[in-house]
């Protein structure tokens, strides 16, 4: 599933923002919890998502049924080309996506901003993807918003949702020249839920599955929450102080997570099978390149029947930063 995106190299050249007004953006502006481009680091934007999902259990209200063109997805004022946005050296690598099937399939997000100082208008910044497989290409471009998502799919298809206004989510392969428009049926076909590499996040707090062959959006039958980045083995994620995850026989299941005042929870992203795993960090943010004090990791590697809550190093600043799992998590020291 989805990772998550961060402007690093260039936030590195400017002063960062004030945490509090990245939070009153999000807050403003932010329709989905997958993975956003984000100013300062992925962790800033997860715990502005994990504000605005936070709240009880309620089922999604998925949007009407729609099938609309892609025609309309560039920025207000195309001032750069693809060309001058994939793999140019002012631009930033925001994320690699690779088929989950071992298609050989790969997606490069990039961006590159009129100025060093990135925004979420998509008249500053441009957003470019190419899509390789087996030697063949296909590049697509459009003006960065805070709210798009990007997720790897079977068959070396990627999803793209723009979260615009009369555009539909879309897929892009390597052997198609366009982005394809998916036909939007959440609101007529609600699935079981269960999990998949064709599952993808897809609104506030819910879940979809992509129909590839079909070209189809279907919607999920899961309780809104803020979704972990994979969910090829385990559907599982965050709700408030709350883990919730669906087990083998479709049951939703939760576990109330160790709290302390003002912090909240993101998923960590990792593929490790029966592994949930959650940074708590402080409501508070950190602006600084330093890992944030009283950050700890609470996680479970059997699919949610033991927990165990770790501190976590500042070796594992950069990881924390990314919301990603370092493979030496089980060595950090115990936690509380």
């Amino acid at each position: 599933m989805s990772d998550l995106m961060d402007l690093r190299r260039v936030a590195d050249q400017v002063a960062a923002p004030h945490f509090a007004e990245l939070v009153a953006v999000a807050g403003r502006r932010r329709r989905r919890s997958a993975a956003v481009a984000s100013i300062t680091c992925a962790a800033v934007v997860a715990l502005a998502a994990v504000v605005t999902t936070s709240g009880g259990h309620r089922e999604a209200t998925p949007p009407t049924d729609r099938t609309s063109t892609t025609d309309v997805v560039r920025g207000a004022v195309d001032f750069l080309t693809v060309d001058e946005v994939v793999g140019h050296p002012r631009s930033t690598l925001l994320r690699t996506l690779r088929s989950p099937d071992d298609a050989g399939a790969e997606a490069r997000v990039w961006t590159r901003c009129r100025s060093l100082v990135p925004s979420f208008n998509s008249v500053d910044c441009e957003v470019a993807v190419e899509v390789t497989q087996g030697g063949r290409s296909s590049r697509h471009m459009w003006g960065l918003s805070q709210d798009e998502s990007y997720d790897a799919l079977p068959g070396g298809a990627f999803y793209v949702d723009l979260s615009r206004e009369g555009v539909s989510p879309m897929m892009l392969r390597a052997d198609l020249r366009d982005p394809v428009a998916l036909r939007d049926v959440r609101t007529s076909t609600l699935l079981p839920a269960r999990p998949g590499t064709d599952v993808v996040a897809c609104g506030s707090g819910a879940l979809c599955v992509v129909d590839v062959a079909n070209r189809r959006l279907m919607g999920m039958d899961v309780p809104v929450a803020r979704w972990a980045p994979t969910q090829d083995t385990l559907l599982w994620g965050v709700t408030g102080h709350r883990a919730v995850w669906v087990d083998g026989r479709g049951q939703v299941q939760e576990h109330a997570l160790p709290t302390s005042t003002d912090t909240v929870f993101a998923p960590a992203d990792t593929r490790e099978k029966g592994v949930l795993a959650f940074y708590r960090m402080p409501e508070s943010g950190n602006d600084s390149e330093r890992l944030p004090k009283g950050v700890v990791l609470v996680a479970s590697s059997d699919g949610g029947t033991t927990w165990r809550t770790f501190e976590v190093p500042a070796t594992a600043t950069e990881a924390f930063r990314r919301l990603e799992l370092p493979a030496d998590w089980r060595d950090w020291s115990a936690g509380s």
